[in-house]
This record gives C-alpha cells, structure tokens and sequence, in this order.
C-alpha cells in the first residue's frame, strides 16, 4: 500500500504542477496584453487555488522574466475602471492600467535564443523534473526554429537531448541515495563521469558539494579525512580548491582544538534563558534566521526522509554574541559546537524547529513549503503587543538551497505566506504581520551561523552532541518531532476558531508531551482551557470524553489521572447537577481501578453520588445502575463482600431482586454478580452469572463497541471462573481461553509473545499467562517464551501498572521451570515485578497483591520484619481481608505458587 501512496501522490503533484504551470503562464499573457476580462477570470482561479498556491506563484516568478517586467509592476497596474481586482489578498492596492503595453506572447523570448541554447535548456528541463507542458513546449519551438535544418534531423537532436538528460537524472538519483550511506567509493565517485560536456558545469557544481559533505562526516578522523581528499583532488581538479579550503579549515580547527585543550575538556549545556517563543518579551520588530539539516523534506519518500528546519528568532534590540559567519559546525568537534550553543543560549533568544515528518508537507517543493510552516507557527507564538504598543514586524532571513538563491524575487512567496496568516487569523494577522522575506548565501550573515550549530545539533548523531542536546532541554519545548494529526490538533485549539471535540481533546490528553512544561501539546491544553472556564457546556464534552474512555475498561492509569487532574482545574466542581454525577462517576472508577476504597477522597467521591443518584436516576438510569455497580466494585477491593451483597442485593433474584429491564444494563448487573461468586470461591454459579451475562449482551443490536467491550470482559471472568473450578474439564477450561482471546492458544502465545504492551490487550494478555503457568502444554508454553529476551525493556517488554506486575510474575515461573540455569535473568524478572511492574502509588488492595507475591516468589520471608510490619499495616486498614491475610502468614515457605490460589481470590491472582 505504502507503494501505491507515493505513486499516487507523485502523479497528483505532477498533474498540479502541470495546471499550474499552465494558469500563471495564461495569467502574465492576459495582463501583459490587455486582456482585463480574462485576467479577471484567472486572478479569482489563482486566489481560490489554496492546494497549489506556492507551485502557482513559482511558475509566475520563473516566467516574470520572460516578460522583462517585475512582479511588482504587473500587479500594481492594472484596474477595470477603478475597480479592484484582488490577487491573494484584500489588501492589495489597486492595479493601474498598462494603456501602451503591447501583446508579448511568450514564445516569442524564445525567438532570440540560437538552437543551442533551445536544446540545451529541453535537455535541463528533463533531469530537472520539469512539468510536461513547458518540456513539450520546448519541443515544439525547437521544432518550429527556422533555420535549415530538417525536421528529421531535428527529431533526432530531441532525442539525443532527452537521453542525455534522463541519463544525468539517474547518475545524479544514484549519486545522492549512495550519498546518504556514507562515504563515496571509487565507483560512485565516478559516476558523474558519464555527464556529458554541454552539462559539465552543473555535474562539477553538484559533485563538488557531494564531495564537500562527504569530507565533512570525516571531521574527527584525521587519516581517513586526508586520504579522501587527495584522492578526491586527484581525481576532479575542478573541486581542488573547495576540497583545499576545506583542508585548511580542518587543519585550523584541530590547532585551535589542542591550544584550547577542546579535546579532552567536558562541556555542560545549560538552559539558560526561557527560549520558548511565547515565553519571550513583546518586541516591535523580530529577525529570524532558518537553516535546515537533513536532505529529504517529502512525507512522499518515507523511507528518507529525515530534514529539520529550525530558526532562531530575535528581537532587533537584542545584539547575539559573536559568531564568525563561515563557522560551519559540521567542521567543528563537539565540544566546540556545545561552547558556541552555550553562548546562544546565554541571551533570549527564541528557538523553533520541526521535523519534515512532522510538518508532513506533501508538495514538489517540499524543502521551502516546510520553512512556510515553520514561519506560520512563529507567527502563532510571537507575543502580541499590547495596549497602543506598536505593531509586530517579522523579518525572515533564509540560507539559499539548490535553485533558491539569492537572486530569485521572494515577493509571490512574501505574498503567499501573508495570506496564509490572514485566511487563518485575520485579527492576529492585524497585529503580526511579515517584513523583509530574504535568502541569504552562508558566510554573510552571523545569525545563518547561529542556526547552523542549532540545526546541526538536532541533527547529530554523535553521542556528546545528543548528551548536550538533551542537557539543553530544548527537545520537546523548542524542537518538535510530532505526529502529524497531533500537530494539526495544536494548530486548531491554539487557533481557537473551532474548539477541540471530545476525541480530539482524548488524543492530545494521549502523548506524554502534554505533562511536559511547555510542549505545544501542552499549549494546546492550555487553550482550550481557557474556553472551558468561560464554558461549562464546553467542559461537559470533556467530561463525557472522559467518561467514554473509562467506559471502555481499557485504560492507561497515567492518561486518566492527567485527565482528571486537568479537569479539576476547569472547575468542574461547580457544574450543573447531572454533569457532576458523571464527574463523580468517572473519579470512583478511577479510584476502584487503583484499588483505593478508604481515602477520603474517595469516602467524599461515592457520599456525593448517593446524594446525586436519586436524581440521576429518572434521567439515566444505566448510568445510575452504573454508578451502585461502581460502589460493588469498591467493596470487592475492601475484601468486604457482604457490602457488596447488598449492594447488588436489589438486582439479585436470589434475594427477591429483580434485573433492570433494560438489556444492557441487565448484562453488566448480571456480570457484577458473577463476579461476587467467584470472589466467594462459589465458580459454578460464577460460571452460570457470566454465561447469562453473555447472552444478554449476544442479543443487543444497539451500542455495539459497548456491547463488544462488555461480551470481552466477562467472557475474562468466565475463563477464570472456570480455571477456578475443579469440576470443569481442561479442555473446556481451554476452550473458554480460546473464547475470549479469540484465538487458539498457540496463536496467542505467539502474538503476545512479541512483547505486546497494548493497554488494549493487557486482560487477555495476564488471562494467557494465568492459563498457561496452571494448565498450559510445554509447547503452548515454549512458543510464548520465544521472545522472552524482551521482557525486561519497559515500554518494549511491559509496562506499569495493573495486572502487568501479574503477567510478569507468570513469565517468572515459566522461565524459573524452562530455563532455571539462567539465574541471573530469571532474578532480573522477579525484581522487575516489584520494581518497576508496581504502581508508583498502589492502593491498599495492590499492596496486598504484591506482598502475596513477594511471599510465593521467596523475595521476603514472613520473619522479615518487612513482612510482619506490611502484614500489621493491612490488618488495620482491610480488616474485611483478615481470612485472606491469615492464610498469607500461615503457608509454608515450600508451597510458594500452590498456595496463592488460597491467599489471593478470584482474578486477584
């Protein structure tokens, strides 16, 4: 499929090239020629070409020339009787009349050219990529030439010409893919041989820059660095005096390294000042310096791409420090690049840059489209002025690459980008606006040698850079590399025009970024904020986001307290009677899923929702059910089980109950109770609860991911039960494994045997492991420690929280009885559970989980006055546990697994 994409997209961008090859070349002739109806036409077709705007303006900036008019001229002066025509914005000042400009037809510029020169230019235009229109073009002028030559004789000249292009196109392909392996071999390096005279010069322009970044990816290895270039030199004499300069440099490099004892002294990146942009001081006027690392920029190549573009923002009051502007940090150790971040880090000064992948722009033109985006989010975080403060200036200073150079009119870009800010923002666009938008060659401007070393930095790969870079604390407030639709999301909520849906808000409350102190995500968070504290029915999407996420039983414990903790501070303590009741809902999950059920927030949490039920109930009455099966459940982790009989006793048939009407709800009712039998040791009736469980949930058509969610999770408890009850075969307790899971046992020991760490799968994965310790087959067994070298990566091999300190307790005792001569690793796991499975803070129930398991895995004896002062501690605060602590202080220190099933209940184990 990922094949199929590319050539998709390149076929879209190659068509779009095409139009817009076409429509600014239709344009320039209609304005040039007086024709004011069909320029009309055509300046509307520009303007509302949003997906080809930058490929448009190109074409018009390469064809200006042909004209021998600026850019400028052309859209000042031309009106229909004062009537405004408007070209990529309303602000455009009215055009005035060309009254005694003649009819140019663009080919007639081509009259002036030799034959030469025509074919030279065709065969340019085809290892350049050209669009097909202008190359045809060029086909039939050469055609058309009137000179004495024949028209055969000219077919064949094409010919001759395409070849030889082509032909350059793939040495040039092979050349730079080889490139980017390492260092040229003889064989490549000659491959630019095959050029022909008539495009000598662009083969040595190109080859020269090739060898100059070869030459610098051996900086630090003196002999391999001089053999490669006297070899180079020796062989191209036309790059001999760029491959000497950068022998010298080299050489000043390694002097200035030892008189300065470089080599062998430690340098500590510090922070400094805040460098996040919107972090800064209000300044009335900006510069910003970009440069770029990496040579592919197109999402359409995903195998390769890897460019970054960064920019240093400063505030024209601010002078940088010194900076010599040839200074070029891949010339340069590490240790001297890291001097030079200090000093830029030492002044405020903002620093911005995005990964290709995040920007993920789609476009032929991909390196100058993704500086357009990084240019739209420093305008998105430059500080606005205040009151009667003068307006923002952004100026943009660019280091030149490949066909941009300094020479080429920036003005269509400087248009373009304008009304890109506009269109998003016309109030912010009011007050922010773009200056000078220029590009400058290396070696002339100090701030291009500042965003070098930072654009190298990110770019680096040699570990003290990466130590350095890390130190510095830029990467992930000030360096992004961001998934493409999070990246869109911040885009919206930082907007603000449209407000983040539910989903959306889930999936920023996802990343990891959203904890990390200004991180965009963050920012995005911080928005949307905002309009929650002006909006409670904004804040009621969140809740019931909120509320979905714990509905789906699978969750990440970090992602939910953030969540929560989010929540709390846009006041949702103040909202609106039936919105609280879901708030509170939501908390005593929360609370149960950590097995907290005697803090006092909790005690506060389930008292608010006796009061709120009453009134809930008339409304929703699932979620009312909900809410008592929730306070079940909070009885279960208290080991207070006739708590939890009366709970449920309304619903229970055995005691004169009655099953809610509704087929949902009767099937969680139902399930809850056939979890209060199995935590009774009574599993046949467990077993019988869950089945009816499972049919009522069968006969649903409506709600079908809940119904899917609740069918999984008690068929979970029904494989248990059935572990659990000695008058069930074996085959019918695998039979009930394979039910739920969906797969054979094989299969699933396979699947989860690649280090499955999805939140998604964590039930079935302990439900496997459960099975597979107590009634599995050695070869069921040996195909699920396939990939047991894994399990002691987190986030590869497991995770934290609950139930994985229970799967990787079950992989101990697999590996303790299939490989008991690895002692060393079979230690590492069993320490893991305790060490790193663990919640950082566990509830009292998981504290008892852990202590039985440290019991049965001989990790602590019950001399230990660890254990004795634990055993105490539970004692008084689950006094409800008491049969169950009893047994854990009783069993002999030779039962070890045997005896959890008497320590532990149900799917405690």
């Amino acid at each position: 499929m990922g094949s199929i994409s590319k050539c998709m997209d390149n076929d879209y961008l190659k068509t779009k090239q095409i139009e817009a090859a076409e429509l600014a070349k239709d344009w320039i002739i209609a304005v040039v020629s007086g024709n004011k109806e069909k320029s009309k036409i055509l300046s509307d077709r520009i303007r509302n070409s949003h997906d080809s705007h930058l490929m448009i303006i190109s074409a018009i900036s390469r064809l200006i020339g042909i004209t021998g008019q600026s850019f400028s001229s052309l859209i000042s002066g031309f009106t229909d009787q004062g009537s405004e025509i408007n070209f990529y914005s309303d602000n455009v000042a009215e055009w005035q009349p060309i009254a005694n400009s003649p009819a140019v037809p663009i080919s007639q510029s081509f009259q002036e050219k030799d034959y030469k020169s025509l074919l030279l230019d065709f065969q340019k235009k085809v290892s350049w990529d050209s669009p097909e229109n202008e190359i045809s073009q060029l086909k039939s002028q050469i055609l058309q030439f009137k000179i004495e030559k024949s028209k055969a004789q000219k077919e064949e000249d094409i010919k001759l010409a395409e070849k030889r292009g082509l032909s350059f196109k793939v040495q040039e392909q092979k050349f730079n893919k080889a490139l980017k392996k390492g260092p040229l071999s003889d064989c490549v390096l000659s491959a630019y041989q095959t050029a022909e005279e008539f495009y000598k010069k662009k083969a040595e322009k190109n080859l020269t820059n090739s060898l100059m970044l070869t030459a610098n990816r051996l900086v630090g290895d003196a002999e391999r660095f001089d053999s490669f270039i006297q070899q180079a030199t020796e062989r191209y004499p036309f790059a001999a005096e760029s491959l000497a300069i950068k022998k010298g440099e080299f050489a000043s490099s390694l002097i200035k390294l030892k008189n300065d004892n470089y080599q062998s002294k430690t340098i500590d990146v510090y922070s400094g000042a805040e460098h996040r942009i919107n972090f800064l001081n209000y300044s009335s006027s900006w510069t910003t310096y970009i440069d770029e690392t990496g040579l592919c920029f197109n999402p359409a190549n995903v195998d390769e791409v890897d460019g970054k573009v960064v920019a240093i923002v400063v505030p024209d009051s601010l002078r940088l420090p010194q900076i010599d502007p040839q200074f070029h940090a891949t010339t340069s150790l590490p240790n001297v690049v890291l001097s030079k971040l200090n000093s830029l880090l030492s002044h405020s000064v903002g620093i911005l840059g995005f990964t290709a992948r995040s920007l993920h722009v789609m476009n032929s033109d991909d390196w100058f489209q993704n500086i357009r985006a990084l240019l739209g989010w420093i305008w998105r975080l430059l500080p606005l002025p205040g009151e009667n403060a003068a307006k923002v200036v952004l100026n943009v200073i660019i280091e030149n690459r490949r066909n941009y150079t300094p020479d080429i009119n920036m003005e269509p870009m400087a248009w373009a980008i304008n009304q890109d800010w506009d269109k998003e923002n016309h109030e912010r666009h009011k007050y922010v606006t773009l200056g000078n938008l220029g590009l400058a060659p290396k070696g002339i401007q100090p701030g291009l040698a500042w965003a070098d070393v930072t654009a190298y930095l990110w770019g680096s790969s040699k570990t003290e850079i990466k130590k350095g870079l890390k130190q510095s604390g830029l990467v992930g407030t000030c360096l992004f590399d961001l998934k493409r639709d999070l990246l869109a999301l911040c885009v919206k909520a930082l907007i603000g025009c449209d407000l983040l849906t539910g989903p959306e808000w889930q999936r920023l409350m996802e990343e990891n970024d959203a904890d990390r102190q200004g991180s965009l995500v963050q920012l995005a968070l911080e928005s949307t904020m905002r309009f929650c504290l002006q909006s409670h029915d904004q804040t009621r999407i969140y809740i019931e986001a909120l509320r979905q996420y714990l509905d789906t039983k699978k969750y990440d414990l970090k992602i939910l307290n953030r969540q929560i903790k989010w929540l709390s501070q846009v006041n949702a303590e103040t909202i609106a009677p039936d919105l609280r009741f879901y708030w509170e809902s939501a908390k005593l999950a929360h609370h149960n899923h950590l097995g907290d059920f005697s803090s006092e927030s909790v005690l506060a949490t389930r008292k608010k929702l006796q009061e709120l039920i009453p009134g809930i109930g008339q409304k929703d009455p699932q979620s009312a059910i909900e809410a008592r099966l929730r306070f079940a459940v909070m009885s279960f982790n208290a080991f207070d089980f006739s708590s939890a009989k009366n709970e449920l006793a309304p619903y229970d048939e055995t005691q004169g109950g009655r099953l809610p009407e509704d087929g949902l709800s009767a099937g969680k009712v139902l399930s809850c109770l056939g979890q209060l039998e199995a935590f009774l040791g009574n599993n046949s009736q467990a077993l019988e609860l869950f089945d009816r469980a499972a049919e009522a949930f069968s006969r649903l058509v409506h709600h079908p991911e809940e119904v899917t969610k609740q069918f999984e999770q008690t068929n979970i408890y029904a494989a248990i039960a059935a572990m659990d009850d000695f008058s069930v075969t074996n085959d019918e307790k695998r039979r009930r494994i394979e039910v739920a899971i969906g797969k054979t046992v094989v299969e699933a020991s396979h699947k989860f045997s690649q280090s499955d760490t999805l939140n998604e799968t964590r039930y079935l994965h302990h439900l496997l492991t459960r099975y597979l310790v107590n009634l599995g087959h050695k070869s069921e067994k040996a195909a699920y420690l396939l990939n047991s070298s894994k399990w002691l990566i987190p986030g590869l091999g497991f995770i934290n929280g609950h139930p994985w300190y229970l799967i990787q307790y079950y992989r101990w005792l697999m590996l303790t009885e299939a490989q008991p001569e690895q002692q060393k690793r079979n230690h590492q796991i069993r320490e893991s559970i305790f060490e790193d499975c663990m919640p950082a803070s566990p509830g009292l129930t998981i504290d008892f989980i852990g202590l039985a398991l440290e019991v049965v895995s001989g990790r602590i004896s019950q001399l230990e006055t660890k254990f004795k002062h634990n055993l105490v501690r539970l004692q008084e605060k689950i006094p409800k546990a008491e049969p169950w602590l009893k047994a854990l202080e009783n069993i002999s220190a030779e039962s070890g697994h045997q005896s959890l099933t008497s320590i532990l209940p149900f799917n405690y184990r």
